[in-house]
């Protein structure tokens, strides 16, 4: 059995570290991590949507896959995350239909996600965790299959992501039959929005701007509630509906089946991790860095937010940072201090900061006051500045 294959969805679990010793009876520390961001930089969904995503005569100038990709993420966010359905990252399944029409296949996404770059000192810091004793795990919104070959090789102990599966979607379209239907329905959609968004990129309008954005949105809605017939509800699970004209789409039914490992779900799952693999005393900590990290790190023992505001005001302590490294110390101090007292929590920031001097600033998270607006600058900058580096790494 693979050590990376799927989890069953009853219980999320990660396979154990099989290089551990036997006689290691417990481990030092339980990391639940998020991937992109702490781990690696880029975004894959995005790469491949912006790779394979444009008409055959577009403007080249107009990366058409990345503003679909923005403005799905955006209504989306309007019209159910604001509302309090859904969950922040259930949108990250919603490319599957586009995918599909084009020939994309799980071949393509792998390739894609090989080209993702590794956070400076990512390998590093995860071989010095293991070698303390720690059990490190990445808990992703990213499509689970194309990053297991990755999370391997930087070293985590076991991976959890997002269902998603483009050969299996194409292979049970074809035997339902309606393949050639709903294709056609998601080429008509595409169609539409590549005639808005060149009409939007090469207006000189800031009102016409406006109105084709409001326009996408509305495309978009169209073809995801109406036509393809889903929504969120109240748990933050994607569920079908019935389409206008009562016709149930099987692209419904492929896309409401995956589990979707948004905001909630991350929380969900650092915390069935802990509680499977972290008896009392033994430090259970987060590591985040992004908006779908929240929740996670809020509901964690010990949290770390590291180079990105939202994630800094959620955790118990706030790294910025250019290399991730530097996280191993600073778990090996946790691991000194099991329980999250704000004592606790104030000596290891402390120790931290007389240990790392002008290599990283470690400060108290959120968890215990507001921070600053001027550190929460520093926060994105630093997250800006690395993802800048990455794309234009060759």
């Amino acid at each position: 059995m693979n050590q990376y294959e799927r989890f069953p969805r009853e219980l999320p679990h990660v396979i154990l570290d099989r290089a551990k010793s036997p006689e290691i009876e417990r481990y030092s520390s339980v990391v639940v991590t998020d991937l992109e961001g702490p781990l690696l930089l880029g975004d894959t969904a995005l790469k491949v949507m912006s790779t394979y995503v444009r008409p055959e005569q577009g403007n080249p100038r107009i990366d058409y896959g990345a503003v679909l990709y923005e403005e799905t993420y955006n209504w989306f966010m309007e019209n159910f995350y604001n509302n309090k359905v859904g969950q922040e990252g259930a949108d990250i399944v919603l490319p599957l239909p586009l995918l599909l029409s084009l020939g994309v296949t799980d071949e393509n996404l792998l390739e894609q996600a090989r080209t993702s770059r590794r956070a400076p000192g990512a390998k590093e810091y995860l071989d010095f965790l293991k070698s303390q004793g720690a059990l490190v795990v990445g808990v992703t919104t990213a499509w689970a299959a194309p990053h297991m070959e990755i999370a391997n090789n930087i070293g985590l102990s076991g991976m959890i992501g997002t269902d998603f599966s483009l050969d299996d979607a194409k292979q049970k379209m074809i035997e339902s039959g309606q393949m050639e239907t709903e294709m056609q329905m998601t080429e008509n959609f595409l169609s539409d929005c590549f005639e808005i968004i060149t009409n939007r990129q090469t207006s000189q309008d800031d009102v016409e701007k406006k109105q084709l954005t409001q326009m996408l949105k509305e495309r978009i809605g169209q073809f995801f509630v109406e036509e393809i017939g889903v929504k969120w509800d109240l748990t933050g699970k994607m569920v079908s509906t019935s389409p206008r004209d009562g016709y149930k789409t099987k692209l419904a039914e492929i896309m409401t089946s995956y589990r979707v490992i948004g905001c909630r779900e991350k929380a969900k799952v650092a915390k069935a991790l802990f509680e499977k693999y972290a008896p009392s005393g033994i430090p259970r900590i987060a590591i985040g860095d992004g908006f779908n990290d929240i929740r996670m790190l809020d509901s964690s023992p010990w949290s770390i937010g590291i180079n990105g505001a939202k994630a800094a005001e959620a955790a118990k302590i706030g790294v910025i940072t250019n290399n991730v490294q530097i996280l191993g110390e600073l778990i090996k101090l946790i691991q000194q201090y099991p329980q999250p007292t704000k004592e606790n929590v104030k000596k290891v920031v402390q120790i931290a900061r007389e240990k790392f001097g002008d290599n990283a600033i470690i400060h108290l998270g959120g968890r215990f006051g507001r921070l600053s607006t001027q550190l929460l600058k520093w926060h994105q900058l630093a997250k800006n500045i690395i993802r800048q580096e990455a794309a234009l790494l060759p």
